[in-house]
């Protein structure tokens, strides 16, 4: 460990900047000025430390075997590294610190400020909070708790598994899946899918959700949010209130229990098409939560929002043989 480098042990009282740290049995370390400590089995510094902190450029390495039972506070262009079966309680990101997790396992984490948190590997085991401008990014490992979107920070998931996504707090984040396997988003926010597996999305308020690519296998469309649909897969579909949902297919044909009026369509059925790029879709649509299908002018605010907001679809003609299909522009 270099020099600056404060480590408080056993019956010690240490003071490190404005903080007194007094104990038995206690092992603290705070690191300033481009100092590096690595904590793992191997290290002559340790193993084991209760807490720590660090700052200006300091960087702190939990390798094999490495605890650190509870917090990791970062500041100011530091960066905390998890390696391995390295284990964290919990780690805080400040300003614009980093955390990288390509291994081992942490209880929680925050990301406020300019901080970023890479994600390649390893778990959190509970939830991960992103605040201000931050950007946590998920290349694989899993994330077992929730990840919960604060202020205008930006969550991009091209791998591994998130057990839940919550942006209801703020409308103001970005949350973008390319990859990678999400359990349950709540979405709020604006999202982007062009990619990956989403088991349910429940699109709520006013969020916009663009969908390019990958697979929803549940999706959920409540309040006046937009849903504009251009490929991937939508294996279920429920829409209430005037949600707006728009295909923009080469080819939409309806199924067996979907009626078009003049430009909008309502009922429960199949929805089958072909994306422009020659991707196919089949899409079932579920006229209200109990898959009932009500009134004409109730189904239409209830499914494709074609109410108030409007949904426009224009009957155009196959390019190859076959009955006519629906367009959406």
């Amino acid at each position: 460990m270099k020099a600056k480098a404060i480590v408080a042990m056993a019956a010690a009282l240490v003071l490190t900047g404005s903080m007194v740290r007094e104990g038995r049995g206690t092992s603290v370390f705070d690191l300033h000025g481009e100092t590096e400590l690595t904590v793992s089995t191997a290290s002559e510094s340790g193993a084991r430390y209760d807490s720590g902190s660090l700052d200006d450029h300091s960087k702190v390495l939990v390798d094999s075997g490495g605890v650190v039972v509870g917090s990791i506070v970062a500041h100011n262009s530091s960066k905390v590294s998890l390696l391995s079966d390295g284990v964290v309680g919990s780690i805080v990101a400040w300003d614009d610190s980093e955390v990288s997790l390509s291994g081992g396992e942490v209880g929680g984490l925050a990301a406020r400020g300019d901080s970023i948190v890479n994600i390649s590997g390893g778990v959190v085991n509970n939830d991960l909070a992103a605040f201000g401008d931050s950007t946590v990014s998920v290349t694989g490992g899993q994330v077992l708790g929730k990840i919960f979107t604060h202020d205008t920070c930006t969550v991009n998931i091209s791998g591994g598994s998130v057990s839940y996504i919550d942006n209801s707090v703020s409308v103001n984040s970005t949350v973008k899946i390319s990859g990678g396997h999400v359990g349950f988003y709540w979405a709020w926010a604006p999202v982007n899918i062009s990619g990956g597996q989403v088991e349910t999305l429940a699109a709520d308020g006013t969020s916009v959700v663009t969908m390019s690519g990958g697979e929803v296998n549940w999706l959920y469309a409540t309040g006046t949010n937009t849903v504009n649909m251009s490929g991937g897969q939508v294996d279920n579909l429920f829409a209430f209130d005037t949600s707006p949902l728009i295909f923009n297919a080469d080819v939409l044909d309806l199924g067996d229990g979907l009626l078009r009026s003049g430009n909008q369509v309502w009922g429960s059925g199949v929805l089958t098409g072909e994306w422009y790029g020659g991707q196919t879709f089949s899409t079932i649509i579920n006229g209200g939560a109990s898959g009932a299908v009500p009134e004409p002018m109730t189904m239409l605010t209830a499914f494709l929002g074609m109410g108030s907001l409007g949904g426009y679809l224009r009957r155009r003609a196959r390019r190859r043989t076959g009955s006519p299909g629906l367009d959406a522009v």
